[in-house]
């Protein structure tokens, strides 16, 4: 996926089974591990604004007990996950500050009223130091996305079907 045009992201199956994330800096020619081997990842994805990357990873351990099997079961390992992309960039799950601001008297925009935003080109800066210990989880629910092929393009083209 591309999001400024100067970096493309993508996931990249390693010799040891997981898929891994990587970032390709088209201006530089290089490659950033985003992920490393230890966990299943796929499906990446620029945020809008370039300063997020989504993706799915199966990094979500919650055992149960099976009854048959008097073993670990693990199902429903994936959750979406997203890295700051920038060192100075706040993750929107950090906790947020108690304190109260006093406004200063000037007048908010009534309710019919817009704030004029300035459309700005999007322009992904990446700080590869550190990259891995950005990532933050999604507050949803773990599941079982489809991991590649047929099956995960059929699940994002067709989220009421039922996958199986």
């Amino acid at each position: 996926m591309v999001a400024d045009s100067k970096w493309i992201t993508y996931a990249k199956p390693e010799e040891k089974v997981m898929t891994t994330i990587h970032l390709f800096s088209l201006e530089d020619k290089k490659s950033i591990d985003v992920t490393d081997g230890w966990f299943d990842s796929s499906a990446p994805v620029f945020s809008s604004d370039g300063k997020y990357l989504f993706f799915v990873s199966n990094r979500s351990f919650s055992p149960t007990y099976g009854q048959l099997e008097w073993n670990h079961i693990y199902q429903d390992l994936a959750r979406v996950y997203l890295i700051t992309l920038a060192k100075e960039t706040k993750s929107p799950f950090a906790p947020k500050s108690d304190e109260v601001t006093i406004r200063d008297g000037t007048k908010e925009p009534e309710k019919g009223e817009k704030k004029k935003e300035e459309s700005k080109a999007v322009v992904v800066k990446v700080d590869p130091d550190g990259i891995e210990s950005r990532i933050a989880v999604l507050p949803v629910t773990p599941a079982s996305y489809p991991q590649s092929g047929v099956g995960r393009r059929q699940a994002l083209l067709y989220p009421e079907r039922k996958q199986g």
